[in-house]
């Protein structure tokens, strides 16, 4: 997805004329600059007359000391970011308390106080996200850091921003802080701002852990019952046809795996033949043991004399030198039980056998066209969708009925790929099919008046004042509540299709 930010317009007619205005920080730059050029041409007049050795190091601590002072500067902004993160929040809070009290006085409905505050939330953390072109998870990061900061740790945030503690050491203390009763934070905060002071962030961050660990009133056994209750695994698509498998586990749990996995992996590297690294078998030994293949590497481990590695119900695999080594981490095809239901799009030009595109795997992206094949191969069930204008699926039911039918629902998971909201990369398999005009008001159920949005963009869209309409082609123009314009264009670009006359099948707009 690629979005295009656009000129900001003002969302409201009570809202002035918006001025061009300087850019506040470009101008202290280049007054920054202007100094750093005037130190920089008297310390290098200064050491002119020393020696060549001496004087290159001269220049060499000229370097260090800039570099050290602007990392000093970017740390005080992402202060500063924070304190204005926090005033940002409290602003958008206020207003829709005014229009709560407006609507109220009208005897319009008014939201529950704690569902206008979600709300508010939610749409402020879509305006920074698009406005700054980062993720919503990076945004409420940020929000939560402010808020914390803001709340009950002033002293932290005045450090940061007068540049007394880096901003990471502040982010560490609201961190630690926030897990703390709110009656044991003034004391914590006092001291972990002593230590902050002269400890670099990454020992700061082991040291600040022990001392909220001393300080929290609870046992670490029941804190460590409820926080196992938020143990999950989450998958992020990386590039070149690879992911990142993240678990979040009691730290126990995580220790023995990783004993095991370089157990394994360490019996396998001394075989004879073995060319795969450590950290390649470690990957493809966790594969093998989660997808519990009859003939995998962790198999063969075990069969080795005093390895200790897992057994695959008794079944253990020999090697054929003669083959080159390889990880079967990436071929679920072998894997005993899976039926992966997956969706992958291949171009027409390369099942005829020429270009060079790769496949895309729904959800992931491009992966090569031998991996597309195989997932393929272990499907249950498979999907024609051809992306060229011969495929005959229907593209619009137009009013005749508001439920989207399949053909379209999977013509739109491809097209789209994931949650068409600016910046959003849930994907699509995930997020609710939309009618851009609503079916109530007119709104046809067809492909350029559907798109998908996941559930927290779908209520922002009706209940936070944020609008969109369709371009044409799958582009998506949204405007949000402070009236800045953004573009979304979805993954593919597929050919409208012939249509095909449905057959009437009116369903109700629910």
């Amino acid at each position: 997805m690629e979005e295009a930010g656009r000129a900001a317009v003002p969302a409201f007619d009570a809202l002035p004329p918006r001025l061009p205005a300087p850019d506040e920080i470009d101008i202290e730059w280049q007054l920054l600059d202007d100094v750093i050029d005037e130190w920089r041409r008297g310390e290098a007049t200064d050491a002119a007359g020393l020696p060549a050795d001496a004087r290159r190091e001269a220049l060499l601590d000229l370097h260090v000391t800039e570099i050290a002072a602007l990392t000093a500067q970017l740390e005080r902004v992402s202060a500063r970011r924070a304190s204005l993160i926090a005033d940002a929040h409290r602003e958008s809070a206020a207003i829709e308390e005014e229009r709560a009290a407006v609507r109220e006085r009208e005897g319009l409905r008014v939201d529950p106080p704690r569902r206008r505050a979600e709300l508010v939330r939610r749409s402020l953390t879509a305006e920074i996200a698009c406005a700054t072109r980062a993720t919503e998870a990076t945004v409420a990061r940020w929000i939560g850091e402010a808020e914390a900061l803001a709340d009950g740790l002033g002293a932290t945030l005045a450090a940061a921003l007068e540049g007394r503690i880096s901003y990471l050491h502040a982010r560490t203390i609201a961190d630690e802080a926030g897990s703390l009763p709110a009656a044991h934070r003034a004391d914590f905060e006092a001291e972990a701002l002593r230590v902050a002071a002269t400890t670099t962030p990454g020992r700061f961050r082991r040291r600040a852990r022990i001392l909220r660990e001393r300080m929290h009133p609870d046992s670490i056994e029941a804190r460590a019952a409820d926080a196992s209750a938020g143990r999950h695994v989450r998958v992020e698509p990386d590039r070149d046809g690879m992911a990142w498998l993240t678990a979040h586990l009691p730290a126990a749990t995580a220790a023995r795996i990783d004993a095991r996995l370089t157990d394994t992996a360490g019996h396998l590297r001394a075989l004879d033949g073995e060319e795969r690294t450590v950290a390649q078998l470690r990957v493809d030994v966790l594969a093998d043991l989660l997808l519990a293949a009859g003939q995998g590497i962790a198999g063969e481990a075990a069969s080795q004399p005093g390895a200790e590695g897992p057994a695959h119900n008794g079944a253990t695999s020999a090697r054929d030198e003669s083959a080159p080594a390889r990880a079967t981490s990436g071929a679920p095809s072998a894997r005993r039980g899976i039926r992966p239901q997956v969706s992958v799009t291949v171009p027409a030009r390369r099942l005829l056998g020429h270009g060079d595109e790769p496949a895309m795997l729904d959800g992931y992206g491009p992966i090569p066209i031998d991996d597309a094949l195989e997932l393929a191969g272990a499907a249950g069930s498979l999907r024609r969708l051809l992306t060229d204008p011969d495929s005959g699926a229907v593209i619009s039911v137009g009013r005749d009925r508001y439920t989207v039918p399949p053909d379209l629902r999977a013509w739109l998971r491809v097209r789209d790929g994931t949650c068409r909201f600016p910046g959003c990369d849930r994907r699509a398999d995930a997020s609710e099919i939309d009618h851009t005009l609503d079916w109530a008001a007119g709104g046809a159920t067809a492909h350029d008046n559907l798109a998908h949005l996941c559930a927290r963009h779908h209520h922002l869209k009706h209940e936070a004042g944020w609008r969109v309409v369709q371009r044409g082609g799958g582009v998506l123009d949204w405007r949000s509540p402070l009236g800045r314009e953004y573009t979304t264009e979805p993954i593919e670009a597929l050919s409208v299709a012939r249509q095909r006359e449905p057959e009437p099948e009116p369903d109700p707009p629910f």
